[in-house]
């Protein structure tokens, strides 16, 4: 079940949603604790009253209609990053080039090596620097793909496609780098 549709479930109190609103807003000041990007940036994802806490991580995640530039994409795919990493789906310490990829791939420029981890680290000092949107286009493209993997018990890792959807449908094409600036504790 996508994140999005988890946090507007909770919010409407919908039964059998397979997370629970406690756990959420859990896993939200986790990601405000471990994060350098959402108190700065969105302190609303993650406020004292869960209610509001819940709705600014749906409007978040949910309304990618409403982003406003790189820097917002960006941000909703690191939001999605973080909530897979702190409820355990995905391990800080997998190697990107490790993981079975699903709807979409790791751009041209990933390095296979780095990790989810590096990754986190990576985007958060791109917005943090206020990086070009090429820059932020590309982060946004590898934290997409890594949030559509798979992970083990989840599918069978099918092979390698060469070719992103973004770029099958002219939207996406190679570009950025990663690099990592500094490492953050």
């Amino acid at each position: 079940l996508p994140i999005c549709h988890a946090v507007r479930w909770v919010i409407e109190d919908r039964p059998k949603v397979p997370v629970d609103g406690d756990q959420l807003l859990a896993w939200l000041e986790d990601v405000d604790i471990k994060s350098a990007v959402f108190w700065e940036f969105y302190p609303d994802v993650v406020v004292d009253d869960p209610v509001s806490s819940l709705l600014a991580a749906a409007n978040l995640l949910c309304r990618p209609q409403d982003a406003e530039g790189a820097a917002d994409r960006l941000t909703r795919h690191l939001l999605t990053l973080w909530l897979n990493v702190v409820s355990e789906r995905l391990d800080r310490d997998q190697a990107l080039g490790d993981l079975c990829m699903g709807d979409e791939i790791l751009p041209e420029g990933t390095v296979p090596a780095m990790t989810v981890e590096d990754l986190i680290l990576a985007a958060e000092d791109s917005l943090l620097a206020g990086d070009d949107d090429e820059q932020l286009n590309f982060w946004s493209e590898v934290v997409d793909a890594v949030n559509n993997s798979y992970v083990v018990g989840e599918g069978v890792c099918a092979t390698r496609r060469l070719t992103t959807r973004r770029q099958m449908t002219g939207r996406g094409k190679p570009g950025g780098k990663a690099t990592i600036s500094k490492i953050r504790n």
